[in-house]
């Protein structure tokens, strides 16, 4: 079946807000990073919990959001060796455990206990010597799937490199 742009509208009463409020929106709060310059990904926001890539510092933050003056950090994961990271976060399920997955540029996937911060697994994917990490994995029933590309373009105006012999996957 197609999916249509209707079906995309979420209705105002589903989504908690009107098209007046959303113009009155204002800052709730802001959170600083130890150590971070730039923001790269977009947290991803799961009940009360929302979950903070932070490229810069290869670490990944919980929050609980549930309270309206500030969030109340909940846990952080550090990647082994300080890795950035490159993308979004995912959450689904393995079972009864709430995963949320994430890369790094070094191709690293992470599937934590998006509970505790525990990783659950992590893996590499990247098959070509300049593979990266690129989107936000997804999750699928019990897959997890990672979108991969390349960056050799970059060093192709070099002789010494043989350029374009990989693509995404």
């Amino acid at each position: 079946a197609m999916i249509h742009g209707a079906d995309l509208v979420v209705a105002a009463e589903k989504a908690g807000l009107t098209k007046a409020q959303i113009a009155k929106l204002e800052l709730a709060w802001a959170v600083g990073f130890p150590d971070a310059t730039g923001m790269r990904a977009q947290a991803a926001v799961v009940g009360k919990n929302l979950f903070a890539p932070v490229a810069d510092v290869g670490a990944m933050y919980a929050f609980d959001i549930s309270v309206a003056e500030e969030p109340c950090l909940q846990w952080v994961y550090n990647t082994p060796g300080g890795a950035p990271l490159r993308t979004s976060a995912a959450f689904g399920w393995a079972g009864d455990t709430p995963l949320l997955v994430f890369s790094g540029l070094d191709t690293m996937v992470y599937a934590l206990d998006a509970r505790t911060g525990k990783a659950v697994w992590t893996k590499t994917v990247g098959t070509y010597s300049y593979s990266t990490a690129t989107g936000t994995p997804s999750v699928l029933n019990d897959r997890v799937i990672v979108p991969v590309s390349q960056f050799e373009i970059v060093f192709g105006g070099s002789n010494d490199v043989i350029c374009c012999t990989n693509h995404g996957y």
